[in-house]
């Protein structure tokens, strides 16, 4: 991890920047705690730098780009190369030509891309027009799959997002969720259909404080089925079970097809989860 501090300005920046590892045992938790405590009088921000724009388990990290950090170390360079010790200012300098590399290195590609374009544009114009969208036929699966399953009930849906919830979450919960989904449901599984995974959560949504309250405790409670409740109530969307069923490796290494094919093999696993959860609530209800 990368430790900014500016003491006269009372700032301090904590960028963790994972490249072929991922995250693990609720370290940006434990990394943004011990922060908070050092600097308690300080203003903090927290930053996870990843080169797939991985989610961060903890949400008060925030997800930037390579191009963002390189901006603020130069920044910060520039107004602060006087104040900072020169051992530091060295290694700030060195990472950020790192970083420029990386970037430049995307712009030569970026620039090639624009000549072929420009001499092969009917050519190349005639196979995006009908090159598939897997993202948008990885929905239409889903939300298929979902319409088939008695259990579910689609609540709304595009090619990056499906939400749905089960009939017996609908029978139990009662509908005050705000600003979220047309229904006013305030717990609703999502699955988040991006470039590099495809991943089930289930969110507790913005709406009546109170009851928020006690759907956390509640999944707090019983944390060996809901796999993400130990972290603190966001003020919005707050997951609190998370399941993977698609990898990178699987988007850059399988069909379409076959990607329908692997959500086909774990759909049934991925019920027998959702029905754990229905029968939590059920006996919480009684």
């Amino acid at each position: 991890m990368i430790l900014i501090e500016d003491i006269n300005e009372k700032i301090v920046i904590a960028i963790e920047n994972k490249i072929k590892t991922k995250e693990h045992s609720n370290q940006l938790q434990r990394y943004r705690e011990i922060i908070e405590r050092k600097f308690a009088d300080f203003i903090k921000l927290f930053i996870y730098l990843t080169p797939d724009g991985l989610i961060p388990s903890d949400e008060n990290w925030l997800i930037f780009s390579y191009s963002t950090i390189a901006e603020i170390i130069e920044n910060l360079l520039l107004n602060k190369k006087d104040s900072l010790n020169s051992n530091i200012k060295e290694f700030i300098s060195q990472y950020n030509t790192n970083l420029r590399r990386h970037i430049v290195g995307n712009s030569e590609i970026e620039q090639i891309c624009k000549r072929i374009y420009q001499k092969h544009s009917r050519a190349l114009d005639l196979i995006f027009q009908y090159k598939p969208d897997i993202h948008q036929e990885l929905s239409e699966v889903i939300q298929s799959k979902i319409n088939q399953t008695s259990s579910l009930i689609l609540d709304n849906a595009g090619k990056t997002l499906i939400r749905f919830t089960t009939k017996t979450l609908d029978n139990i919960l009662p509908k005050v969720g705000e600003g979220w989904s047309k229904s006013k449901r305030i717990l609703l599984y999502e699955f988040a259909n991006n470039d590099n995974e495809l991943i089930l959560r289930l969110i507790i949504g913005p709406g009546e404080a109170n009851y928020r309250d006690n759907l956390y405790l509640f999944a707090k409670a019983h944390r060996d089925v809901f796999n993400k409740a130990n972290r603190k109530l966001s003020a919005k969307w707050h997951t609190i079970f998370q399941q993977k069923l698609l990898t990178k490796k699987d988007f850059e290494e399988k069909t379409s097809e076959e990607l329908s094919e692997q959500i086909e093999k774990k759909w049934a696993k991925m019920i027998s989860k959702i029905a754990e959860i229905d029968q939590l609530f059920e006996k919480k209800r009684k």
